[in-house]
């Protein structure tokens, strides 16, 4: 293992090309977003997530295949690729078909990062051996202090069948986020033990929803391949 160690320490191409295309597009990254103009500026694009509640995580979705467009030779590193089918891999980055990730936008008052289906996580590690979470950490602001301006915003905005209620989602919604920096994280074989389970109740069916993993806080350090700060 020294020579794995020693390998990181070196950073040679055992995780070069990757970090590399994250780092840069970091730079591509703002340090602070704000709810309302994410919202418009993925509304103006007619984004197929747009009206997502967690607008930053999706937001950061629309950089980065937006980043990708524009930087076409670093596809041949990671591809963006969307799998919904039953018993597909369903995680959005595509890392030259050798193991797949997905990007998470996490909050820092937040005490454990949630992760995707645990049956999913499952399959991509029987297949591939590993999988990648690129993490943003970031400080929030509520909307709750805001007059709830992204919220109203939000629900006058988005199509909706039903009745509108304005206020619809209004504890939980960021007004904006402060990005403070990032990780690389890899989820094995070998590390996997320090997963917990995420139990999400009961669909609107009555039937349980899927389990998710999480990843809590004081055991990420069991994952972390690389960080760096948002500048």
């Amino acid at each position: 293992s020294n020579n794995f160690l020693q390998r990181i320490i070196n950073n040679e191409n055992i995780l070069g090309g990757e970090i590399i295309l994250f780092e840069q597009f970091n730079k591509s990254l703002n340090k602070e977003y704000k709810g309302i103009s994410c919202y418009s500026e993925m509304m103006s694009d007619n984004y197929h997530n747009t009206f997502q509640p967690e607008w930053f995580a999706f937001f950061l979705e629309y950089k980065f295949e937006k980043f990708l467009e524009l930087n076409p030779s670093f596809k041949d590193i990671c591809n963006y690729q969307s799998n919904k089918s039953k018993g597909g891999i369903d995680l959005d980055l595509n890392f030259h078909n050798e193991y797949f990730g997905d990007l998470k936008a996490h909050s820092n008052d937040s005490n454990a990062l949630l992760g995707n289906d645990k049956g999913n996580v499952e399959r991509a590690l029987d297949i591939y051996g590993k999988l990648w979470y690129i993490v943003y950490n970031h400080n929030t602001i509520k909307d709750s202090s805001c007059n709830y301006e992204v919220t109203l915003f939000w629900n006058t905005n988005k199509p909706t069948k039903k009745e509108r209620d304005l206020y619809s989602y209004k504890e939980k919604m960021k007004n904006s986020i402060i990005l403070t920096d990032f990780m690389i994280l890899e989820i094995n074989n070998y590390n996997k033990k320090h997963l917990s389970n995420f139990n999400q109740g009961i669909n609107s069916n009555k039937k349980p929803r899927e389990l998710k993993i999480k990843i809590d806080k004081r055991m990420i350090n069991n994952f972390l391949i690389h960080s760096s700060k948002i500048l």
